[in-house]
């Protein structure tokens, strides 16, 4: 393991522990992290195999950083997310947006390096296939009854045979 990662590693690990102690909910924070147990593992298993640049693994801290600073607090809870909420003249706390919008804009360069190095895509189809890997997070939206994510395209919009094959499976909340 190089310095710039065992850096990177520690800087995570120190921000990881103060957002373990006392979390606002820890019953949240233990269901938010499950993730970072999963995944930080993998990482480092993977990293000995399949290297990404400093840059990709910064740019993975830095999401995995706000991931962590917003399950201590729970996303809706960050004050940061407060300030925001009043740059932006909005009614609820914009954390999560911003947790969302960074996952977007963080994690494309890696998925395109990975794409590069282990899939081997050249051309066009390097900066495709990233953004095809992060598109649906990234068109997520809340229902209106509050239910769970649905896509944002609209019916109307996809191909008839999908609309065909779906017919009668989407509830009359989601139409």
């Amino acid at each position: 393991m190089k310095r710039y990662h065992a850096m990177l590693l520690a800087v995570f690990a120190a921000v990881w522990v103060w957002a373990a102690i006392a979390p606002r909910h820890p019953q949240d924070w233990l269901l938010e992290n499950y993730l970072v147990f999963a995944f930080v593992p993998l990482i480092l298993l993977a990293g000995r195999h399949y290297r990404l640049s400093n840059f990709s693994y910064t740019l993975i801290t830095a999401f995995m950083l706000l991931h962590v600073v917003g399950s201590h607090y729970t996303y809706a809870e960050v004050p940061f997310g407060t300030t925001l909420q009043h740059w932006f003249g909005s009614a609820r706390n914009m954390y999560d947006r911003l947790v969302h919008f960074s996952f977007g804009l963080l994690m494309v360069y890696p998925l395109r390096e990975m794409a590069l190095r282990v899939a081997r895509v050249r051309g066009v189809w390097a900066y495709g296939f990233p953004l095809c890997w992060c598109w649906p997070f990234l068109r997520r939206t809340r229902s209106s009854n509050g239910g769970w994510p649905t896509a944002s395209i609209p019916r109307r919009a996809w191909p008839s045979w999908v609309r065909r094959a779906t017919s009668g499976t989407r509830r009359r909340t989601w139409r």
